[in-house]
């Protein structure tokens, strides 16, 4: 009864081996497809960042001043920019002050 119950004892380790084995198979070959799926990711990204920057390059060739970032634009000294305009509306006639209406007394 003894070596009957070492012999069971020993098939079911070897069974567990087996499935611990097919589990380990089974873990190698998603790692394996996570890799590829992580290396085609990885390629993609590469060749939208290569597209960017060469829309980039060429959009700077096309106006070297312009920037994707305004905050980051500088100004040249001397340069008018936007937000050095005159903020004045202009008139239709010459302003008078209040002592050439003759209403205002």
């Amino acid at each position: 009864m003894h070596v009957q119950r070492r012999e069971a004892l020993a098939d079911e380790t070897a069974a567990k081996a087996r499935a611990a084995q097919a589990e380990a198979e089974a873990k190698a070959a998603e790692a394996a497809r996570l890799q590829q799926r992580a290396e085609t990711h990885r390629s993609n990204a590469t060749g939208a960042r290569e597209q960017l920057d060469e829309q980039r390059a060429h959009a700077d060739s096309l106006d070297p001043r312009a920037t994707a970032h305004p905050e980051e634009a500088q100004q040249q000294p001397g340069e008018v920019g936007p937000t050095d305009a005159p903020r004045t509306a202009p008139t239709d006639s010459p302003h008078t002050g209040p002592t050439d209406n003759p209403r205002a007394s």
